[in-house]
């Protein structure tokens, strides 16, 4: 038998059918398997080495080498042997030279043997001990379908090597044939609690998932998280200026104020719309959609009867775990009250008490105002207030600058500078 040497990353699997990644027509990758032609197995070989000894776009190349060479007989195939050197072998965390000798009959593989230069026989043993585990019988290593079985043994040669063939029982001794009978078996009635098992647990799973689950009732934490990501979303809806007038806008109209006040009643349902991925053998579908929050709210009070402020501040609740099973969920939240006022004020201060000198807030929001900027010193002051009461929660957020009884005072705005000029000037009491 000629002797090469050879490599290629060994997978664990080196006693069933080895998929070698090859695109044929760019396309569709190649198996090699006992009974295929050995020309076929011929030209997959040639691609596959001169493919590992090719350079990459960089110019690189593999640290291993790669050769082949084939046999005939008769006019037909007989070996086809690919070798490698320096190969780094994952499994055994060695670097190996080794060739692997794909053997005819009549021209269609027949079986293969792997022989290693530099790996013990006793190396190799331990490797497939660990790997194959339960489909180890005597001294033969099984293929998880049981299909194919490999074999170890010293070479005539020196060589420690692997033998992989076909399962034939006829070949087999009596003593391995009732082995391996009664370890299929065991492993069948373990197969067969396996699929009754999974099948119970899919059932369970399905019924889970077919309800929506209410996520103040199954996860308070989440649920109170959830009405802290409402008010923030509300909140930034008052932010943005194209939804809500800022402090420079109420410099130009007569009115120097706007507060907006609605109750809602608001549900957030979550809609699977997701498609499990379908094995159907020779294809694998992918799952495909998403998962869509639904929103339905109804005005309870108020005059934000399009449910502006809603849409804009809509959010996406959690889903939560039932069982361990991924689940939808709702939230309700019942008389979500927004309250929220922004404008501009002149106030006098004498010694703690506070006085509206013009544009007064509304009344119920003046002590409010009033409390927040009584420890001021004495003086006229510019007021820019918002006070804000959503989800039960109050916020008084207040800016003051103290301005001249006459002439022009320059206001400091979010936006920049505002000349106010005479429009805020007050006069004397």
């Amino acid at each position: 038998m000629v002797h090469f040497k050879e490599t290629s990353i060994m997978k664990r699997t080196l006693t069933i059918v080895i998929f070698l990644g090859l695109l044929w027509n760019e396309s569709s990758s190649q198996t090699i398997h006992v009974g295929q032609d050995g020309e076929q197995i011929k030209q997959i070989i040639e691609l596959t080495t001169r493919s590992h000894n090719r350079a990459d776009s960089y110019g690189n190349r593999a640290s291993s080498r790669a050769v082949w060479d084939v046999k005939y007989q008769n006019g037909q195939v007989s070996e086809v042997i690919q070798c490698y050197y320096n190969q780094y072998l994952v499994d055994f965390q060695i670097i190996a030279d080794y060739c692997k000798y794909y053997v005819m009959n009549n021209g269609k593989l027949s079986y293969i043997l792997t022989q290693y230069e530099n790996v013990s026989l006793s190396d190799l043993r331990k490797h497939f001990n660990n790997s194959y585990k339960e489909r180890k019988v005597e001294d033969y290593y099984f293929s998880e379908d049981f299909r194919y079985y490999s074999k170890l043994y010293l070479h005539q040669n020196g060589l420690a090597t692997v033998e992989w063939r076909i399962n034939n029982p006829l070949n087999l001794p009596s003593s391995v044939k009732e082995n391996l009978e009664r370890k299929t078996k065991a492993l069948e009635q373990e197969q067969r609690r396996y699929e009754e098992a999974e099948k119970l647990r899919l059932i369970k799973e399905n019924e889970i998932k077919s309800k929506i689950y209410d996520l103040q009732e199954y996860s308070p934490n989440q649920y109170k998280q959830t009405l802290l990501t409402q008010k923030g979303a509300i909140l930034n809806f008052f932010k943005n200026t194209d939804n809500f007038p800022s402090y420079e806008s109420f410099l130009k109209e007569k009115t120097k104020y706007k507060r907006f006040t609605n109750v809602y009643n608001v549900n957030y349902r979550l809609i699977d719309n997701r498609t499990e991925s379908q094995n159907y053998g020779s294809a694998i579908v992918l799952g495909s959609g998403s998962i869509k929050s639904e929103m339905n709210a109804t005005l309870v009070s108020g005059t934000d009867k399009d449910l502006r402020l809603l849409r804009s501040a809509s959010i996406m609740i959690p889903r939560i775990y039932i069982e361990g099973v991924e689940v939808m969920t709702e939230a309700t939240i019942n008389n979500l009250n927004v309250d929220f006022t922004r404008g501009l004020t002149e106030i006098k201060i004498n010694n703690g008490d506070v006085k509206f000198k013009k544009y007064s807030p509304e009344e119920d929001l003046q002590n409010v105002i009033a409390n927040k900027i009584k420890e001021e010193s004495n003086g006229r002051f510019l007021v820019k207030y918002e006070v804000s009461e959503i989800m039960g929660e109050r916020e008084v957020k207040v800016e003051t600058e103290k301005i001249a009884r006459k002439g022009i005072k320059v206001l400091n705005t979010v936006g920049g500078i505002a000349v106010l000029g005479a429009l805020l000037y007050f006069g004397s009491n």
